[in-house]
């Protein structure tokens, strides 16, 4: 299992340099502003109606004017994620590969897992609040993250279960 632990240090690098990395560039915040602008549009805060001109061949006025409206918002059965975002949502899974990789590594300290995604997801933000002006620190990030950490560790049980051999041995 020596491997798993150096694709545990290898998960950890990346999320550090996600999270400590350089300040995004002009093209990622264009990218992220236009995921915000779909996402509005595809949760109904977008525009209503979208009208078009139609011009006939061989008149100079446009003679017809078609209005659309916007999709109605899909009606949504489930009230645990509306208010999601997609940052949030990949906040949870960056801390999903923790909660399933380091009880897999160190089965003597699983039952520390999802306490240790809470820590580091707490260092995390403390560090970027303290250090990194380009970032913004919310409570919510600590949030998600630790929601990741504990899917993960579920992860981690079932798989458990689903495989006796990977059973740590009693503590003594």
């Amino acid at each position: 299992m020596r491997w798993l632990r150096w694709v545990f240090v290898a998960y950890l690098a990346v999320v550090a340099y996600g999270v400590f990395g350089p300040e995004p560039g002009d093209e990622v915040n264009r990218a992220a502003a236009r995921l915000r602008e779909i996402e509005a549009q595809v949760r109904g805060r977008g525009d209503a109606t979208t009208t078009t001109a139609v011009t006939i061949p061989g008149t100079p006025l446009p003679s017809i004017v078609a209005t659309t409206l916007a999709p109605a918002p899909l009606e949504r059965t489930d009230r645990l994620f509306d208010d999601l975002s997609a940052p949030e949502f990949f906040n949870i899974l960056l801390f999903v590969p923790l909660g399933l990789l380091f009880p897999l590594c160190w089965p003597r300290w699983r039952w520390a897992t999802v306490p240790l995604g809470i820590a580091l997801s707490s260092a995390i933000e403390l560090v970027q609040g303290a250090f990194l002006d380009w970032r913004s620190q919310t409570l919510i990030d600590v949030q998600t993250n630790s929601l990741g950490a504990l899917l993960g560790f579920a992860a981690y049980l079932a798989l458990v279960l689903a495989v006796p051999r990977l059973r740590a041995p009693r503590v003594a």
